[in-house]
């Protein structure tokens, strides 16, 4: 948001275990730095009332840069709909920030409602990523899975479907990979009672499949140094705008910036 000079925002958050701790670091960087947030609402996980009651008093606080935090395609359908209802989505001179969100088109149409209005209103949203995988190394891993078989690594217990296997890996595959390794190291370097697991999982760093892997002690938190960030623009599929048909285009992310960690200190 400082790239942009954004300084005030309203905040609309998921009131969840996913939403209330991502929203409270939130505010505590972005007090740190000098971003008010002059609105902030939270709403009932997929509830459509909720949501409508809290992007009318975001309407009503007079901001034009708005932070939502939630996830899925129930919630991007609400929040869609109760900001176009609002005349504060689909229009210039708003602006919306999210994070963590899906492949645009597939949550699209994973919604119940109007696909091509939706689109429209979705476009222009900013999606703040992180791609933990990328670069050779991204590049090594695709390369290997798109030439394994998946009858050597299908388990029936576990029931996944073979074509799974052919699909791209994503960072939550390296944060999963790298997890389990940190896992490991802390059972290797733990006493026999296993008292001191959890300090040894914090004290355990290494270069991982998504980048350099290091803890902060206190918190249990990754640090953010070697995190590679992706900052996302949901725009239409056709090159078109001035002939555009909603109902038959789709939308997709355009990457429009990066930038990676160095210091460790949160930006």
């Amino acid at each position: 948001m400082i790239k942009f000079n954004w300084r005030k925002c309203g905040v609309l958050y998921v009131d969840n275990a996913y939403g209330n701790p991502l929203i409270a670091e939130f505010f505590q960087y972005a007090s740190l730095l000098g971003i008010e947030a002059i609105a902030n609402q939270k709403f009932i996980d997929r509830d459509a009332s909720s949501m409508s009651a809290a992007v009318k008093i975001l309407k009503e606080s007079g901001a034009r840069i708005f932070v939502f935090i939630g996830l899925g395609s129930v919630n991007l359908q609400n929040v869609l709909t109760a900001a176009g209802d609002e005349g504060i989505a689909g229009v210039d001179g708003y602006a919306w920030l999210t994070t963590d969100q899906n492949i645009p088109e597939v949550d699209i149409q994973g919604t119940t409602g109007d696909w091509g209005k939706l689109r429209r209103l979705y476009t222009g949203w900013l999606n703040i990523a992180v791609d933990m995988i990328y670069g050779d190394l991204a590049s090594s891993c695709f390369n290997y899975y798109s030439n394994v078989d998946p009858r050597t690594y299908y388990y029936p217990a576990i029931n996944m479907p073979a074509k799974v296997y052919k699909e791209q890996c994503t960072q939550y595959d390296a944060m999963a990979y790298d997890t389990v390794w940190a896992i490991a190291i802390g059972l290797g370097k733990m006493k026999a009672d296993k008292s001191d697991l959890n300090s040894q999982i914090r004290l355990s760093s290494f270069y991982g499949a998504s980048g350099e892997v290091y803890f902060n002690f206190s918190t249990g938190d990754r640090s953010a140094k070697g995190v590679h960030a992706v900052l996302q623009n949901v725009q239409p599929v056709s090159t078109s705008r001035s002939n555009l048909e909603w109902n038959k285009t789709m939308v997709n992310w355009v990457e429009i910036g990066v930038w990676e960690n160095a210091s460790g200190e949160e930006d």
